[in-house]
């Protein structure tokens, strides 16, 4: 709640109303997992889901992030799966990892934002899928459009969270 807050607070220039934060915790489900490869933790803080996206609110830690920088991930796999088939629904998504800053604590918040169009005309908070996602190379670009990627964790993150309608309640 407190992201969606922030950001509404710059685009608006108000602060949300209750009934909008009681929509976006209607939404929202604390996830808590964390994964460790060589220095860097990752935790799944929390996850958003709407009928055709998915935003996952995710905190780094364990390199010295600067507050200037944009961090990302080197590479990013995602896939939303079916339970019942195990397979994807045939449709069409796009995806996008960045970092939207640096705690007092001195993790890196990232949000990742997924979109889908699902050509049954399904939505996804309707329950019934896995949300499946890997993070390799945590790092950032020198600036942005520039080919120079700089690598502060090596490694793989992967999680894979279930959606269900009781979850997402």
């Amino acid at each position: 709640r407190d992201w969606f807050a922030r950001e509404w607070a710059e685009r608006t220039g108000g602060n949300i109303s209750e009934n909008q934060a009681l929509l976006i915790d209607s939404l929202t489900q604390k996830v808590g997992e964390s994964q460790t490869v060589g220095d860097v933790t990752v935790t799944v803080d929390s996850i958003t889901v709407g009928g055709e996206n998915v935003w996952v609110l995710l905190e780094a830690e364990g390199v010295d992030f600067k507050k200037n920088r944009v961090y990302t991930f080197l590479d990013t796999d995602v896939e939303l799966i079916e339970k019942a088939s195990g397979k994807e629904p045939g449709n069409m998504s796009a995806y996008s990892v960045g970092s939207i800053g640096v705690t007092e604590s001195g993790a890196v918040r990232m949000l990742l934002e997924y979109s889908t169009t699902i050509p049954s005309r399904e939505q996804i908070n309707a329950g019934g899928y896995e949300f499946r996602f890997a993070l390799q190379d945590l790092g950032y670009y020198a600036a942005p459009g520039d080919p120079e990627y700089t690598v502060l964790g090596e490694g793989e993150w992967s999680f894979s969270i279930p959606l269900t309608v009781e979850c997402l309640s």
